[in-house]
C-alpha cells in the first residue's frame, strides 16, 4: 500500500510537471494537430493562389494594353495624320487611357480620362519597340498604378508616339475579394476538419473505452473475463489481443499461486494435527520431565496452526470461495462471545458497550474479523480492552480499543497489508503473523466496508470495522 501510494504520488508529480500538450488526451491532440496542419496547408495554398491570381490578372491587363497599343500603332498613317487620329479616336471610351504624341512630346490626341494632361511618358524614353511600364499617375484616380505601353512610329514626315495604359485597380479589387472569401471560408473549413476528426477519433476510441472499462471491471476474484476484440484489423485490435494474452498469463499464474497456497495449507494441517496429538500425549506422560519443552512446542504448534488457518482463509478469499453462506448475523452476539472469551483468558478488564445490530453476511467471516481485532488488542493491551458496536443507518461500526502502545500514524495504512508487523512487535513470542488486520481489511472490502485506525481514549489503538447492514437499537448491553 505504501509503495503504491509513492508510485501514485510520483505519477501525480509527473503529470503536474508535464507540458500543456502532454496533459491533453489523444482525441484533443489529434484534433488540434489536424486543425494546425490544415491551417498551415490552407495558408500556404491561399498565399500561392493569391500570388498566381495576381500574376495572371496582371498579365491579362498587360496583354490588353499591349494589344490596344498595337492596334492604334497599326492604324496610324503618317501620310494622312487626320485619318490616323480619327482611327485612334474611334477606339476611345473604354477603360484604357490613350495618348498620341508628336515628336516634340505634345499631346495631339487623348482619351477623356487624361484630357488636358501632360504626356504620360517622356518622348525620349519611347523607342521603335513596344515598352511596358508600371507607373503611378498622380493626376489620374488618386495615383493608382497603371500598366503603360508605349511605342514610336517613325517616318520621314515626322514621328508619332502611341501611349496606352490601364489601371490595376480591378486586379486589386479581385484579389481583395478572393482574400475575403478565403478568410471567411477558412474558419468553416477548419471547424469542419476539427469536427470530422473529433468524431472519427472518438469513434475509434470507443473500442479503447470498452477495453478500459472491461479491464477495470476484471478483478483478482474473476480473471476469466476478457476484453472485447474489435473486428477492424488495426492497432486497437492488436491491443485487445495483447491484453487478452496478458490476462491469460496472469490468470494462469494466479491460479497456480492460489492452488499452491491452498494445497500447502491443507497439507500442513495433517502434520500439525499429528504434532498436536503427540505433544498432548507427551504432556500427559512426561509432564514433569520436560515442562518447558512441551510448553514451547505447544506454543509453536498453536502459532503454526493459526498461520495455516489464516493462509487458507486468504486463499479462499482470493478465489472468491468464502462468504457464500450469507445470512442474518447478530454482530452484538458475536462481540459478547469474544468478550466472554477474553475474560476467561486472563486478568484484563473487558468493557463492553453494544447495541443489537444485524447485517447480511457470512457469520464465519464476520466472526473471524472480530476475533482478529480482539486478539490484536489482547496482545498489546496492558490492563483494559473496550469492545463496542454502533448502529448508524445502514452501517454497523465494530470498535476494539486497548490501552497499549498504539499504532503510529505513519504505519496505520501499512499494518493492513499482509505479513506486515511493526519493528517493535516482531518477536515470535507474541504469536503475531502479520495477517490479523490484513484479514480484517479483506473481509471489510468484501462487504463494501473499510477499516479505520486511530488513537483510543484508553491510550492505545482504536480499530473500527465498518460494514454495510441494518441495525435496530433497543438499548445497550454491557
Amino acid at each position: 500500500m505504501v509503495a503504491r501510494g509513492r508510485m501514485l504520488a510520483h505519477m501525480r508529480q509527473v503529470v503536474t510537471t508535464s507540458t500543456w500538450w502532454g496533459r491533453q488526451g489523444v482525441r484533443a491532440r489529434s484534433t488540434i494537430s489536424a486543425i494546425v496542419v490544415v491551417l498551415i496547408a490552407l495558408t500556404i495554398g491561399s498565399v500561392g493562389v493569391v500570388i498566381l491570381l495576381q500574376i495572371s490578372l496582371t498579365d491579362s491587363v498587360t496583354q490588353s494594353v499591349t494589344q490596344r497599343a498595337q492596334d492604334i500603332y497599326a492604324g496610324i498613317s503618317l501620310d494622312d495624320l487626320d485619318t490616323a487620329l480619327a482611327s485612334a479616336e474611334s477606339i476611345l471610351g473604354d477603360s484604357t487611357i490613350i495618348q498620341v504624341l508628336d515628336e516634340n512630346g505634345q499631346v495631339i490626341l487623348s482619351s477623356p480620362d487624361v484630357a488636358g494632361e501632360p504626356a504620360i511618358v517622356p518622348v525620349s524614353e519611347v523607342g521603335a519597340t513596344l515598352k511596358i511600364q508600371h507607373l503611378s499617375l498622380p493626376f489620374v484616380d488618386d495615383g493608382q498604378i497603371y500598366v503603360v505601353a508605349s511605342i514610336k512610329k517613325q517616318s520621314e514626315k515626322g514621328d508619332l508616339i502611341v501611349v496606352t495604359g490601364q489601371s490595376l485597380d480591378s486586379v486589386s479589387q479581385e484579389i481583395n475579394t478572393v482574400v475575403i472569401l478565403i478568410l471567411a471560408a477558412s474558419p468553416l473549413v477548419l471547424g469542419a476538419v476539427g469536427a470530422v476528426n473529433w468524431l472519427s477519433v472518438g469513434k475509434s476510441l470507443k473500442n479503447v473505452d470498452q477495453i478500459r472499462n472491461r479491464v477495470e471491471a476484471i478483478s483478482a476474484v474473476d480473471l476469466g473475463d476478457r476484453v472485447p476484440v474489435p473486428l477492424a484489423k488495426d492497432e486497437i485490435q492488436k491491443l485487445a489481443l495483447t491484453m487478452n494474452h496478458m490476462l491469460d498469463r496472469i490468470e494462469y499464474s494466479m491460479k497456480i499461486q492460489r492452488q499452491f497456497v491452498a494445497d500447502a495449507s491443507h497439507e500442513l494441517r495433517s502434520p500439525l494435527a499429528s504434532m498436536r496429538a503427540s505433544i498432548d500425549v507427551s504432556q500427559r506422560v512426561h509432564e514433569e520431565s520436560t515442562p518447558d519443552l512441551n510448553h514451547v512446542l505447544s506454543q509453536e504448534v498453536d502459532r503454526m496452526t493459526h498461520l495455516v488457518d489464516d493462509l487458507l482463509l486468504l486463499a479462499k478469499t482470493d478465489e472468491g470461495l468464502s462468504g457464500h453462506h450469507v445470512g442474518d448475523v447478530d454482530v452484538d452476539d458475536l462481540l459478547l462471545l469474544e468478550a466472554n472469551r477474553l475474560r476467561s483468558m486472563g486478568s484484563l478488564e473487558i468493557k463492553v458497550d453494544v447495541v443489537p445490530a444485524r447485517i447480511r453476511a457470512d457469520s464465519h467471516l464476520v466472526s473471524r474479523a472480530i476475533r482478529n481485532m480482539v486478539d490484536n488488542a489482547n496482545r498489546f493491551a496492558r490492563t483494559t480492552i473496550r469492545l463496542s458496536v454502533i448502529a448508524s443507518g445502514p452501517q454497523v461500526r465494530i470498535t476494539v480499543e486497548d490501552d497499549g502502545s498504539g499504532i503510529p500514524v505513519s504505519e496505520r495504512t501499512r499494518v493492513l497489508e499482509r505479513f506486515v508487523r511493526l519493528d517493535e512487535h516482531r518477536a515470535r513470542s507474541d504469536g503475531g503473523s502479520g495477517l490479523g488486520l490484513a484479514i480484517v481489511n479483506e473481509i471489510a472490502q468484501k462487504y463494501r466496508g473499510h477499516v479505520l485506525i486511530g488513537d483510543s481514549e484508553l491510550g492505545g489503538a482504536h480499530v473500527t470495522l465498518v460494514l454495510e447492514g441494518s441495525a435496530s437499537v433497543t438499548g445497550s448491553r454491557r
